[in-house]
């Protein structure tokens, strides 16, 4: 039996279950709160390979822009036939640069793929990988950047 308000409007008394962004939500009435308001609470988040939420297609998106300049970087490598250990942009401009474009990529989508798990409560086990696979990146990206300062401090150049 579902009983309504004074005004008829509102259903009190009444779990009610749907399907919210991927997950089941239950929507409880909150009957401490004078103004009545709905809380909700996730119940079951289905687990996914795609995201669905913004943030975690963004991640998407900016993980495959890190791939397409990884293969850009080696590309410009072997074009080059550059043997350089530590590619600075100064030696080689273009080579240099798509390698620190792609470490920073990787920085950001690993920030966005953090946001889309903890703010967007996203799921997907694409945005998993990417937070992994970009983390690691992000912080071989931060080591090679601090390598090249202390060189460049301790050559004098």
């Amino acid at each position: 039996m579902v009983r309504l308000d004074v005004s008829g409007s509102r259903v009190v008394n009444l779990d009610v279950f749907r399907i919210w962004r991927g997950c089941v939500v239950r929507l409880d009435e909150n009957k401490s709160d004078k103004d009545s308001n709905r809380q909700e609470e996730v119940l079951y988040m289905k687990t996914t390979i795609l995201p669905k939420t913004p943030v975690g297609k963004r991640s998407v998106y900016l993980f495959i822009i890190f791939i397409a300049l990884s293969i850009t970087g080696s590309i410009i490598s072997n074009v080059q036939g550059n043997t350089i250990e530590y590619p600075n942009p100064i030696n080689s401009p273009l080579l240099g640069t798509t390698i620190y474009l792609t470490f920073i990529i990787a920085a950001i989508a690993f920030i966005t793929g953090l946001m889309a798990f903890f703010k967007s409560k996203e799921r997907a086990i694409l945005v998993y990988i990417i937070i992994f696979i970009g983390g690691y990146f992000s912080i071989a990206g931060l080591m090679l950047f601090t390598v090249g300062i202390f060189q460049n401090i301790r050559f004098g150049q």
